[in-house]
């Protein structure tokens, strides 16, 4: 799947098949898509670059921006899913953190984008690779408290039913 060449084309991922306003999460998907998975410090820059845009504490505005705005967040589902799935480690370390600062800076207003990554992060819990495994732990372990989203329990305690040994 892959983005349509016009501004106003369908983004792969995307919630609802809706449009991406330009910025920096347009750029951020666009880095992703068109940067080969070879390219990972290029693309974990991205995202780093991307999480560091987002003010914290009282620099964070009341007034609608991209990074407190829940339908806008979601865009974010794709790409960052592309990265959680390399199969590099460190690629998947990298992500982790950067998800946890993203989450720790957005909190509620990133309810629907954590609800979007749950299933690729269930995916990644079932890993066999314990580095891969434990830092996506780490990941959910800091970003549940601060990001109350109680659509995601419901996957969580499928997955128990389903996988025992978890």
């Amino acid at each position: 799947m892959s983005y349509s060449k016009s501004p106003s084309g369908p983004i792969p991922g995307s919630p609802y098949g809706k449009q991406l306003p330009e910025g920096p999460i347009h750029d951020f998907s666009t880095v992703i898509e068109k940067t080969s998975p070879e390219d990972w410090q290029k693309r974990i820059q991205a995202l780093a670059s991307l999480v560091a845009t987002i003010p914290t504490g009282s620099e964070y505005t009341a007034t609608e921006t991209w990074y407190n705005s829940p339908p806008i967040l979601r865009h974010l589902s794709w790409p960052i899913s592309e990265l959680l799935k390399d199969l590099r480690s460190s690629v998947v370390i990298r992500t982790c953190e950067s998800c946890t600062e993203l989450f720790s800076k957005c909190q509620i207003d990133a309810r629907y984008l954590l609800k979007d990554l749950m299933p690729t992060i269930l995916s990644l819990h079932a890993q066999t690779v314990a580095v891969i495994r434990t830092a996506v732990q780490d990941m959910v372990m800091d970003i549940m408290p601060v990001t109350p989203c109680k659509m995601v329990m419901p996957m969580w305690l499928d997955r128990l039913k389903s996988d025992k040994s978890r």
